[in-house]
Parts: C-alpha cells; structure tokens; sequence
C-alpha cells in the first residue's frame, strides 16, 4: 500500500471512505426532501379544479340516467312476460281464457311496436 500512497499521493482507502460517507449524505438529503414534499401535500392537499369536478359529475350523472331507464325498461319487459305467462297457464288449465290471450297478444305486439304498455 505504501507503493499506491507514494503514487497517488493518498490512501486509496481514504477515497472509498470518502465516497461512500458522500453518498450516503446524498441518500439521505433526497429521503428529507422526499419526507418534506409528503408532509407539504398533507398539510396543502391539491385541490381538484372546478371543470373537471363538474364533468365528472355530469358523466356519472348521464351514466345513472341510462342505468336508471335500461331497469326501467326491464322490469316493464318481465312484467309483460309474467302477465303472459300466467294467462297461459290459465288457458292451459281450463282451456279458456281466449279472450285473455288475445289481449295479452295485443299488448305483447303494441310492446314490441310502440316501446310501452298501452292498457
């Protein structure tokens, strides 16, 4: 080692010491700034801006209105079928009920025409 100090004119060692205490300054310089970046978000949160806030609103709000009529929709198709159904089976128990089967036909196919129940 005597031969590398009287070459360099320093311990190698000393270098890698030296090195290493700075980057380990440096680590902990950037998790203090890291930390101090944290804490001012906690204290000042950002806050959303005011545009987007209403879009996102009238999105969700469109969103809710198709869901809201698609259900809608729904429940009148299976309440037509239930209605169907049952005059069927009363047909099919009594083999009556024609009159009852020709309006729930009538209704099915204003349905199907019109989009609505017409009573």
């Amino acid at each position: 080692m005597e031969n590398a100090v009287e070459r360099v004119g320093f311990d190698p060692r000393s270098l890698w010491i030296t090195l290493g205490t700075l980057l380990a300054l440096a680590a902990a310089a950037l998790m203090i700034l890291q930390l101090v970046k944290i804490f001012r978000e906690l204290r000042h949160p950002r806050l959303l801006d005011e545009r987007t806030v209403r879009e996102k609103l009238q999105s969700d709000h469109e969103r809710l209105t198709k869901l809201e009529q698609s259900t809608e929709r729904q429940e009148t198709e299976l309440k037509l079928l239930l209605r169907s159904q049952i005059v069927m089976l009363h047909h099919s128990i009594d083999g009556n009920s024609v009159n009852n089967l020709k309006a729930m036909l009538k209704q099915i196919e204003e349905y199907l025409v019109f989009g609505e129940i017409r009573e």
